[in-house]
């Protein structure tokens, strides 16, 4: 999920610090419609976001491989 602080991989912030009902990716969001993507918007709301976390890519780390 794109966010101000960069991308944040779901399922590896799930696998670092868990959640219970959280989607982790677009099927699941479709599926579960707005409660889950309420559920997803409060997860990523709600994360740690700083240098050393391994679950966000900066765009300055980031390449397109063609």
């Amino acid at each position: 999920m794109k966010t101000t602080n960069g991308i944040v991989d779901v399922e590896a912030a799930l696998s670092s610090i868990g959640g219970d009902n959280i989607p982790s990716n677009v099927m699941e969001v479709i599926e579960g419609g707005l409660p889950a993507l309420s559920a997803l918007e409060s997860f990523v709301t709600g994360l740690e976001i700083s240098e050393d976390v391994s679950y966000v890519f900066r765009s300055q780390t980031l390449s397109v491989i063609i």
